[in-house]
């Protein structure tokens, strides 16, 4: 065999191995990532409960609880592997980067009202926002945060029509918001 064959196949597999210890070391931050996410929905999901509508301020504060949490993971995923990497990883978290952007979208909406852009999302999960920074969020993980945020808008906004409480202000600001997104 040829001395410099051999010596490639030596390094690829380096490579191999290497990226084997970094997947592993991500996977158990990701399952992580998974409880905070299904924390959060549970929090939030609360609102469909009996009393839940009047609640909603209660059910943001839970859900935020695990933001810090998140931030850890995020911190602990982007020490993990080489920068350079990210979208070779990314395919482990990208799922539960959505689940968390619907979750702290909704809360900001209905804490303020409003929406939260990219920018500040990726300051509430302590990420960075642009590509060239480093590990950051994806345009593709945030749309699809956005996406489901609506729907649980839509979703919050209709059981509050059928049980026909008018007790939180913010959900007719969703029609506004609806308005928006079709004049974009």
């Amino acid at each position: 065999m040829d001395l410099h064959f051999k010596t490639y196949l030596e390094e690829f597999q380096q490579h191999l191995t290497n990226d084997v210890v970094f997947f592993e070391n991500i996977k158990s931050e990701v399952k992580l990532l998974e409880v905070y996410t299904a924390s959060m929905s549970n929090s939030m999901n609360e609102i469909y409960s009996g009393e839940g509508l009047k609640n909603i301020p209660l059910y943001c504060a839970r859900a935020r609880e695990n933001l810090p949490l998140i931030q850890k993971s995020f911190e602990n995923i982007k020490k993990a592997f080489p920068e350079e990497d990210f979208f070779k990883f990314n395919h482990a978290w990208k799922t539960h980067t959505s689940q968390i952007a619907e979750w702290v979208l909704l809360i900001v909406f209905l804490e303020r009202g409003d929406l939260c852009l990219k920018k500040e999302f990726s300051e509430i999960i302590g990420v960075e926002n642009e590509s060239q920074l480093g590990f950051h969020i994806t345009l593709e993980e945030y749309l699809f945060g956005y996406l489901s945020m609506i729907s649980d808008l839509v979703s919050i906004f209709s059981y509050s029509l059928i049980l026909s409480m008018n007790v939180y202000p913010n959900l007719f600001s969703f029609q506004i918001v609806i308005l928006k997104m079709y004049r974009m």
